[in-house]
């Protein structure tokens, strides 16, 4: 290490020959000064201060704005005295890339490199390599970590400096994001999305576009996992709940019916195979699963004399267990059967993590049943369809909102008795070659 005055130069490779001095400027993360190949650093960080303001502003400072700036509180005597050394400390360490005159002091745009400079630049170009390279030489937010005291104005043009390149870099990534997925390339658009939401930690589209990407890569628990991320920040920070359409985007990864990615197929947005589904019992083949259910007659009984049982109140049954001990099997059974009797199956499913977004289920049963039946929202009664449209609005679009709250017992048990009568069948009377509802 050696010493020069004010400033210290720790060189990291032999210096070179001679030439011209070649001054580098990292501003996008920690700062960093490095001059032929050597790092410099400052005693004092006013110094980086000045080579941040310079390279920024892109022309001339003259001395009397860098003085009040960097020294509010001083006269203006012993202001112009402190920028003096500062200069001269700075124009020792920097070379000939900083040329200071009796007015003013500007930065040698040949002499002198700016990644904030080359990142501009490469944002500002189509070309999917150019953002790439743009995305590379944003490390962190503009000059991350460094401040300098009693220095207002100083704070507010480093903070209004750093928002805007973040909302540059913002935007490189939504469109590194969208060209990867239109190419295929989905494991880079991922990573492109999650540097993209981790930018701004309520910014929905963000979170829409790496729940999609997520869901994609085969990704589907992760990518539930994110919408309840989004529900937990957005609740605790600002009391809303997310988009439509991003609850829409969650409803359709839960459910399968999330459209195929774009572009060619690659090994990570290839479709599984799929397979015929397995005929029923009835017809004297083998279970869904491929294979006879064994070892569960009792249980399976149990549910069909429920079924049969079914009157105008309904029936709930409840089948517990640990995991793993064939739950999913005897209820795929059941349905395979209920099936081929002529029933009509509407399928609904939880995951740990929802527990606090209210009515998953019952939101996710109603899509079901419109999906089932497309026109049932012309069949229902108007105060039905709008209660049941507090959940799910395609069925109350002909209908106003209902307008009482959800803060009730009463007010609970109309949405579920409009639920009821839904998702239920029609009230039949017993009598020979009647199935059950």
């Amino acid at each position: 290490m050696l010493r020069y005055g004010g400033f210290r130069r720790v060189m990291e490779a032999p210096p070179g020959g001679g030439g011209v001095a070649e001054l580098d400027l990292a501003l996008l993360g920690p700062p960093s000064v490095t001059r032929d190949g050597g790092l410099v650093s400052f005693d004092t960080r006013k110094a980086t201060a000045v080579l941040a303001l310079l390279a920024v502003h892109d022309h001339e400072l003259s001395r009397e704005r860098l003085a009040a700036l960097l020294w509010p509180e001083a006269d203006t005597t012993r202001a112009r005295a402190s920028l003096r050394r500062t200069l001269s400390v700075t124009a020792a360490a920097a070379g000939p890339g900083v040329r200071v005159t009796r007015a003013a002091v500007a930065l040698d745009p040949g002499r002198v490199r700016v990644d904030v400079t080359d990142f501009e630049a490469l944002a500002a170009r189509p070309d999917a390599g150019a953002l790439d390279q743009a995305a590379r030489l944003y490390r962190d937010d503009f000059l991350a970590g460094f401040a300098l005291r009693d220095c207002p104005e100083f704070d507010d043009w480093q903070a209004a400096t750093a928002d805007r390149l973040r909302q540059r870099f913002a935007a490189v990534l939504e469109r590194l994001v969208t060209t990867c997925s239109t190419t295929g390339d989905l494991d880079r658009a991922v990573g492109h999305a999650q540097r993209w939401q981790a930018l701004d930690p309520l910014h929905e589209p963000a979170y829409q576009a790496l729940i999609r990407l997520l869901a994609w890569t085969g990704q589907r628990s992760t990518a539930l996992r994110q919408y309840r991320v989004l529900v937990r920040i957005l609740d605790t920070e600002l009391a809303v709940r997310p988009l439509p359409e991003t609850t829409q985007l969650y409803d359709d990864v839960r459910a399968g019916r999330l459209a195929p990615a774009p572009g060619p197929p690659t090994e990570a947005n290839r479709a599984p195979p799929t397979l015929a589904p397995a005929p029923s019992r009835a017809d004297g083949a083998l279970g869904p699963a491929g294979w006879p259910l064994v070892g569960r007659q009792d249980e399976l009984h149990a549910l069909h004399a429920a079924w049969r049982g079914v009157g105008t109140a309904g029936r709930v049954v409840t089948v517990p267990g640990a995991a793993g001990c064939g739950k999913t099997r005897l209820l795929e059974e059941f349905r395979a059967e209920a099936l081929a009797a002529g029933g009509v199956i509407l399928a609904s499913r939880c995951h740990d993590g929802e527990e606090q977004l209210p009515f998953v289920a019952a939101a996710d049963l109603l899509r079901t049943a419109l999906a089932v039946c497309p026109e049932l929202p012309a069949r229902l009664p108007a105060h039905t369809a709008a209660m049941t449209g507090r959940l799910c609005p395609e069925l109350a679009v002909d209908y106003p909102d209902d307008p009482a709250p959800l803060d009730s017992p009463m007010a609970l048990a109309r949405l579920y008795g409009a639920i009821g009568t839904h998702c239920g069948p029609r009230r039949r009377r017993a009598g020979p070659g009647r199935r059950p509802g």
